[in-house]
C-alpha cells in the first residue's frame, strides 16, 4: 500500500484496480500518481481511476515491449523499499504462527493452513471477516490457485465454487475456507460434493458470529449488537451424517495437522475451528461516514 500511494507512475497490466485491491480511494493509489492503464477489456481502462496513458492490449505482449524499451530508470532503491517491506511482513506473519490464545486467533489457524497447504492446491474463500484476513495471509503458488467473490458479499459462495473447482480440477486438492455463517447457508451442498464423488475439504473458522456485521457494529454503534452472534451446529457431525469426514479443533497446533489429514483422506471432510470471537477487523472506515 505504501509503495503504490507513493509511485510517481503506475503501470497496470491486465488489471482492473478494483475494489478490492484499493477501496476505489488514494490510501492505496496515489491521487498524484500517474496511471499508464492496459487491458485487453477497453471498459475496464480507466474506469476506476483516471489513466494518463490508456491502453486497449495483451498484458503479456506489452510487458515484452515495455523490457525491449531503451530508457530504464534506477529501480534499486524501490526494489530495496519492497523487499524491506516484504521482510517486515514474513516477520508478522511468522509471529502470528506462533500465537497460542485460547479461543484460537483466527491469524494462528491460517497460519497453519499458510504451512500445510500443498502447493497445487486450490484455496476458495467465503465472504466475511476472518475470509478477508485470509485473502491476506495465505500463499498461492499456480495460476488458478484462489477463487473470491471480491466484493460481490456472497455468503456461501465458498462452498459452491470448491465443489466446482475439484470437478474443473480432479487432480487438484481444493480447500474452502469459510466462516460459520456462511457454511450455514449452504450446508446441504456437503452432501452434493460426497454424492458426486467430488472430494473437498471444508475449513470452518467459527467464531459464533457474523464477523463482518459484528465488527461493523462495534466500531461504528458503540458495540450494540444486533442479529450479529449466531450459535452454529456442529458442521463436523454433519459432514459425517452425510458420509463424509468431520474433524473438530477447539486450539492451536490442531489446524495444520487436521488438513493434512483431510487432504490425504480424499473424502469429503470438514473441519470445524473454534476461534476468538472478538479478533475482528473492520473493512472499511469510511463505510458509515456522513456523505
Amino acid at each position: 500500500m505504501r509503495l503504490t500511494r507513493e509511485a510517481d507512475v503506475m503501470v497496470v497490466l491486465g488489471a482492473g484496480l478494483g475494489f478490492n485491491s484499493t477501496f476505489h480511494f488514494n490510501e492505496y493509489v496515489g491521487a498524484d500518481t500517474r496511471i499508464a492503464h492496459v487491458d485487453l477489456e477497453s471498459a475496464v481502462v480507466g474506469r476506476y481511476f483516471p489513466a494518463k496513458i490508456a491502453a486497449q492490449g495483451d498484458a503479456r505482449l506489452t510487458a515484452e515491449a515495455l523490457i525491449d524499451a531503451t530508457m530504464r530508470p534506477n529501480c534499486d532503491p524501490w526494489r530495496e523499499a519492497f523487499r524491506s517491506d516484504m521482510a517486515t511482513l514474513a516477520a508478522e506473519r511468522a509471529a502470528e504462527a506462533e500465537l497460542e490464545s485460547l479461543p484460537m486467533h483466527p491469524r494462528r489457524a491460517l497460519a497453519e493452513i499458510r504451512a500445510t497447504l500443498p502447493e497445487d492446491a486450490i484455496v476458495t474463500l467465503d465472504t466475511g471477516n476472518t475470509c478477508l484476513q485470509a485473502a491476506d495471509r495465505l500463499a498461492h503458488y499456480a495460476p488458478v490457485s484462489l477463487i473470491t467473490p471480491l466484493d460481490f458479499g456472497l455468503v456461501g459462495f465458498g462452498l459452491a465454487a470448491a465443489i466446482g473447482a475439484k470437478a474443473a480440477a480432479p487432480d487438484r486438492p481444493v480447500v474452502a475456507i469459510m466462516g460459520d455463517g456462511a457454511v450455514g447457508y449452504t450446508m446441504i451442498e456437503i452432501q452434493t460434493a460426497i454424492q458426486h464423488y467430488l472430494p473437498i475439504t471444508i475449513i470452518v473458522l467459527d467464531n459464533e458470529a457474523w464477523g463482518a456485521e459484528k465488527a461493523y457494529q462495534q466500531e461504528f454503534y458503540g458495540g450494540r449488537l444486533l442479529g450479529a452472534e449466531i450459535r452454529s451446529p456442529r458442521f463436523d457431525k454433519f459432514a459425517e451424517l452425510c458420509g463424509g469426514k468431520g474433524i473438530w479443533v477447539d486450539g492451536p497446533g490442531g489446524v495444520g495437522p487436521a488438513l493434512e489429514q483431510a487432504i490425504a483422506s480424499n473424502e469429503t471432510t470438514v473441519i470445524q475451528a473454534k476461534i476468538d470471537p472478538g479478533a475482528l477487523m473492520t473493512l472499511r472506515k469510511d463505510l458509515f461516514k456522513s456523505p
